[in-house]
């Protein structure tokens, strides 16, 4: 719930603390997202290279286990890692492996998160329409799981940004407001800082500049 909101710091040292008792628990599928979690959140501290090394280590532990949920989970949290790291190609990879995962495993949850986050990586690639596209089959997925979605106020930041990029302006400041209000009301910080980046340019991009003597 922290690292959804945007706390990353607590998040990061709930999850230190966790990993080591889910191991020696032999909790695996639960240690696979916590030590996946403890990457993203990483990630979105600026320590990249930590958090790619914590996302490969969730990955290889989903791999043992053969369990197509666990591997699909833990690329996904690799996507996000990409993603905040900068790294979009690789984003894409994790993605679509995350996409295959998801959907032989039959996890709606997985397969709505994967598409989610792989339409974003698209949209950073220039990709408009097939993030579009995922963004459909992302919504798709969610209807059997009903409302107020995790990471869902991600997606809504993330196709106001995606809008902007493919030229759509006007489109991306309503998109944006009604991310703001909707992080505002649930208390999101992160997504909120995103989608007011993102209501920033739209705004820049539709007031010309008037330059003054």
């Amino acid at each position: 719930a922290l690292l959804v909101q945007g706390q990353f710091g607590q998040a990061r040292s709930i999850l230190t603390q966790s990993a080591p008792s889910l191991e020696q628990a032999g909790n695996w599928p639960e240690w696979v997202q916590a030590v996946g979690g403890l990457g993203v959140s990483l990630a979105a501290s600026g320590r990249c290279e930590e958090a790619l090394a914590e996302g490969r280590r969730a990955l290889a532990g989903a791999k043992e286990m053969n369990d197509l949920a666990s591997v699909a989970v833990s690329n996904i949290n690799l996507c996000i890692i990409h993603l905040l790291s900068g790294d979009v190609s690789s984003s894409f990879e994790a993605g679509c492996v995350a996409v295959k995962a998801a959907e032989q495993s039959g996890n709606q949850l997985y397969v709505y998160l994967s598409y989610g986050f792989l339409g974003w990586a698209e949209g950073r690639l220039g990709q408009y329409a097939a993030a579009q596209e995922r963004f459909r089959l992302a919504r798709a997925a969610s209807q059997p799981l009903g409302h107020e979605l995790v990471f869902s106020d991600w997606f809504a930041a993330a196709q106001a940004e995606i809008a902007l990029k493919a030229g759509h302006a006007e489109e991306a400041l309503q998109l944006a407001k009604q991310a703001v209000a909707t992080a505002q009301a649930a208390e999101r910080f992160f997504s909120r800082g995103l989608a007011h980046r993102v209501w920033g340019q739209a705004l820049a991009v539709l007031t010309p500049f008037k330059q003054t003597d």
